[in-house]
C-alpha cells in the first residue's frame, strides 16, 4: 500500500461538559464563573467535532473536491455517559467510545491502541472493542487531539499524519506532538510501529504542567522513537487565550474559521470587566430602553430623518432585506454565514435580542462591542435632536445598526424586518435583493386579520425591477403570489437546495430558509462554490432556534406556524431514537406572552410531549405559570391524557430540575433518552439561555418591554 492510500484515524478526546469539572483555569481568579466555563467547553467540543467530522467524513463529496480524505470518520472518546454527546453532536453508538478510569495517560494510550490494533489496551479504563476491519482498511496512523483547540490549523494535522506515514513506510516507529505554548501538547500521534514502545510516553507524566511535553520527548528518545514536532499552538485555558482566539479568528481563511455563537456567547456577551465602560454601557441601555414609552410606531418619516441626520450611512454599503412571519432570523443567519464563506464583510440587524442588546447588531458573526454601543447611542440621540424627532426603541436600535455598519466598514447590510414591512424602519433602505420567508397570521392587531392584508404589508419590502424571492408555502404562498401578480411580478420561489447539500443540514436548519438565503446570495452576486455553500450550511447556528445548549433545546416557537415546525422536529427525533433502539421522553418548559395565540401553540405541541412545566418568565408581557396552568390544563389533558403537568414559576428552578432528571434518567435507564425543550416565548428562551450561559439576566439588571 502506498503512503497516499494508507488510512489514518483521528481521535477526539473529551470529557463531559459538567459544571465544576471543566476549564478550571478559566474560572481561577473569578474571570469566568463555572457555568460560563462549562458553556465554553461545550462550544469547543462541538466546534472541534464539527470541523474534523466535516473535513474527514466520506459523505461530503463537495468538500473532498479540494481536500484529501485518507481518514476514517473521527471517533470520540469520552469519560462520562452524559446525554450531551448524542444530542449535541448527533452521535450514534458506533462513533462514541466511553472510557472509565482516572489516569489520563492510560486512557490516551488505550484509545490509540484501540484504533491502531485489533487488541485493545489492558487498563481498567479500556474502551469498547471495535468491530473487526478488513486488513487493507486497518489504520496505520492515529492522531489524538483535545477539545480546547477549536482553531487548530488542519494543515498542521495533515503534515503530522504524512510524517508518521512516511516513517511507517520506511520501517521507523515514530510519534508526533503538537507543542502547546504552556509546555504541554495539543495533539499526540503514533504510527503502528511505535505502538508497543510508546507506552512509556503516557506513564507518570506530569499532566497540566509546563513539563508534560519535555518529559514525553525525553522518553521518546530513551525508547528510540523518531519524533515529528508540529508548530507551536495555544489552547483555550485562560481568559487571555479567549481574547486572542477571537482577535486572531478573522485572519484565518473562511473555511478554517471556528464558528462563533453557541457557548462562545458566554464569553462574548459577558459584561465588560472595565467598571467605567460597564457604567457607560448601562447608561446607554437605560437611554435606549426609556424609548419603549413611545410604543411601536409604524411610520418611516423618523427613520428617514435619522438616516439623513447621521450623514446617510445607508449609502455606505449595499443592503438585503428579509421579511416574513417566521424564519426571518434563520434566513438572515444563513446569509451571514454565506457572506463569510464568500469573503464578504457583512453586518446583520435582527430582533428581538435574547440575552444582550448587542446581539441585535453583528458584523461577521461578532456582536457589537459595549464601547461601540455607547458611542453609537450617543450619535443616534444627537442625530434625533438635530432632526427634531422623537424615536421609538426599535427606530433607535435600527439607527444604531445603520451607524455601526458604516463605522465598521461593512460592504453589505442584512436587515431583518421587525414588524410587517411596509412601515418598518428597516424598509428605509434600498435593497438590492428582497426576501419573504413565509406569510401567516401574527401581529394581527397591527397588520390585519387576513392573509391578504398581512401580505400587502410584507410584500412592500420588495423593489420594482429588483430580484425578490420567497420561501413561503401553502396558503401563504398563494396569497403572496396573488398580490405579486400586479405589484411584484419578478417575485419567485427560491429553488430548492441541490441534493448534494442536504447532508450538510444540521438540527435547527429549515431547508426552505437555507434555500431562500442561497437564492438571495446568488442574486446579490456573491461568488460561492458548492464546497463553500456546504461549509456555510454545516456551520449554521442561530441562537434560540432549535439550539442545543448544556443539555437543553431552545426554540422560540411563539406562534402556531413555528409550533407546527417544532412538532414535526420532535416527531423526527422520536423516529430517529426508535430506529436506534431508544425510547425518547420529551419534557417541555413553557412560558408565553399575553399577546400570542397560546392556545394554538399548545394544541400543536401537547400531543408530542410527555411532561410540561409551566414557568413565569421575567418579562412584563408574559403570563404567569399559574395563569397558564389555570387556562390550559384541562384542554391539554383532553388532547393528551398521559401528559404530566407541573407548575414551577422560577425559570432557573424549572431548568435545574429538568436537567437533573435528564442526567439521572440517562444513567438509570440507558435505553431511554430525555429531550428537554424550552419554548413558547422568545423572552423565556432569552432568560433560559442567559442562565445556561452563566450570564446575568436581565442584562445590567434592566427590565424592559423592548422587543
Amino acid at each position: 500500500m502506498s503512503v497516499s492510500d494508507a488510512k489514518s484515524v483521528l481521535i477526539v478526546f473529551a470529557k463531559a461538559p459538567v459544571e465544576g469539572r471543566v476549564k478550571t483555569r478559566l474560572t481561577a481568579g473569578g474571570a469566568l464563573n463555572s457555568a460560563q466555563a462549562c458553556a465554553l467547553y461545550e462550544a469547543c467540543v462541538r466546534e472541534v467535532w464539527r470541523r474534523q467530522a466535516q473535513r474527514y467524513s466520506t459523505h461530503h463529496s463537495a468538500y473532498h473536491s479540494t481536500h484529501h480524505s485518507a481518514y476514517h470518520q473521527p471517533v470520540l472518546y469520552v469519560s462520562d455517559p452524559h446525554p450531551f454527546w448524542r444530542a449535541a453532536l448527533g452521535l450514534t453508538n458506533a462513533e462514541l467510545r466511553y472510557q472509565e478510569g482516572a489516569d489520563l495517560g492510560e486512557r490516551m494510550y488505550s484509545a490509540l491502541c484501540a484504533e491502531l490494533s485489533y487488541e485493545v489496551g489492558t487498563s481498567e479504563g479500556k474502551p469498547q472493542e471495535k468491530p473487526q476491519e478488513k486488513p487493507q482498511e486497518k489504520p496505520q496512523v492515529a492522531l489524538l487531539i483535545g477539545t480546547d483547540t477549536p482553531h487548530l490549523n488542519p494543515q498542521a494535522l495533515d503534515e503530522a499524519r504524512d510524517a508518521l506515514l512516511s516513517a511507517q513506510a520506511e520501517g521507523r516507529p515514530c510519534v508526533s506532538f503538537g507543542p502547546a505554548e504552556d509546555g504541554g501538547y495539543v495533539w499526540v500521534g503514533l504510527n503502528a510501529l511505535a505502538l508497543v514502545s510508546a507506552r512509556a510516553l503516557f506513564t507518570d507524566v506530569p499532566w497540566s504542567t509546563s513539563q508534560a511535553l519535555s518529559v514525553s520527548l525525553e522518553r521518546a528518545e530513551e525508547v528510540g522513537l523518531a519524533v515529528h514536532l508540529g508548530p507551536e499552538h495555544f489552547d483555550l485555558d485562560e481568559p487571555s487565550d479567549l481574547a486572542r482566539f477571537f482577535r486572531e479568528r478573522p485572519s484565518l481563511p473562511p473555511h478554517e474559521r471556528p464558528q462563533r455563537g453557541g457557548g462562545f456567547d458566554a464569553y462574548e456577551l459577558a459584561p465588560p470587566s472595565n467598571l467605567q465602560l460597564r457604567a457607560r454601557y448601562r447608561a446607554a441601555l437605560q437611554r435606549l430602553y426609556s424609548l419603549t414609552r413611545f410604543g411601536e410606531r409604524m411610520d418611516l418619516s423618523t427613520p428617514r430623518a435619522l438616516n439623513h441626520a447621521l450623514g446617510d450611512p445607508l449609502s455606505a454599503y449595499k443592503s438585503l432585506i428579509v421579511g416574513g412571519t417566521n424564519g426571518k432570523g434563520s434566513t438572515c443567519a444563513h446569509l451571514s454565514s454565506l457572506a463569510e464563506q464568500a469573503g464578504v464583510r457583512a453586518g446583520r440587524f435582527s430582533s428581538p435580542h435574547l440575552v444582550s442588546l448587542r446581539e441585535r447588531v453583528s458584523v461577521e458573526g461578532a456582536p457589537l462591542s459595549c464601547e461601540l454601543v455607547t458611542r453609537g447611542v450617543e450619535a443616534v440621540f444627537e442625530a434625533a435632536e438635530r432632526a427634531h424627532v422623537t424615536m421609538s426603541f426599535f427606530e433607535a436600535a435600527w439607527a444604531l445598526a445603520a451607524w455601526a455598519f458604516r463605522e465598521l466598514k461593512v460592504t453589505w447590510a442584512i436587515w431583518e424586518v421587525g414588524l410587517g414591512g411596509r412601515l418598518d424602519a428597516t424598509n428605509v433602505c434600498e435593497p438590492v435583493v428582497s426576501a419573504l420567508t413565509s406569510v401567516g397570521l401574527d401581529h394581527t392587531h397591527v397588520l390585519g386579520d387576513t392573509l391578504e392584508l398581512i401580505t400587502q404589508e410584507k410584500i412592500a419590502i420588495t423593489r420594482s425591477h429588483r430580484p425578490a424571492f420567497t420561501g413561503a408555502t401553502g396558503e401563504g404562498l398563494r396569497a403572496l403570489m396573488s398580490v405579486a401578480q400586479e405589484r411584484v411580478p419578478q417575485l419567485k420561489e427560491a429553488p430548492p437546495l441541490p441534493p448534494s447539500l442536504h447532508v450538510a443540514l444540521s438540527a435547527g436548519v429549515h431547508e426552505r430558509n437555507a434555500a431562500l438565503a442561497l437564492a438571495v446570495a446568488r442574486a446579490a452576486g456573491w461568488s460561492l462554490s458548492e464546497a463553500q455553500v456546504l461549509n456555510a450550511l454545516s456551520r449554521f447556528e442561530w441562537p434560540g432556534r432549535l439550539e442545543y445548549l448544556r443539555g437543553v433545546w431552545l426554540d422560540c416557537a411563539h406562534n402556531p406556524h413555528a409550533a407546527r415546525s417544532l412538532s414535526r422536529w420532535i416527531t423526527s427525533q422520536r423516529l430517529q431514537h426508535s430506529h436506534e433502539g431508544y425510547t425518547l421522553k420529551v419534557r417541555c418548559v413553557f412560558g408565553a406572552s399575553q399577546d400570542k395565540d397560546v392556545g394554538g401553540v399548545l394544541a400543536l405541541l401537547a400531543p408530542h410531549l410527555d411532561e410540561l412545566v409551566w414557568v413565569s418568565p421575567v418579562y412584563a408581557r408574559c403570563l404567569s405559570a399559574e395563569e397558564l396552568s389555570e387556562r390550559y390544563q384541562g384542554t391539554l389533558h383532553t388532547l393528551n391524557p398521559s401528559l404530566t403537568q407541573r407548575v414551577i414559576p422560577p425559570v432557573r428552578e424549572a431548568l435545574e430540575g429538568a436537567l437533573d432528571g435528564a442526567l439521572e434518567g440517562s444513567l438509570d435507564h440507558p435505553n431511554e433518552h430525555t429531550l428537554t425543550l424550552v419554548t413558547g416565548s422568545c423572552f423565556l428562551v432569552g432568560e433560559a439561555r442567559a442562565l445556561l450561559l452563566g450570564l446575568p439576566f436581565p442584562e445590567e439588571g434592566l427590565l424592559t418591554t423592548a422587543r
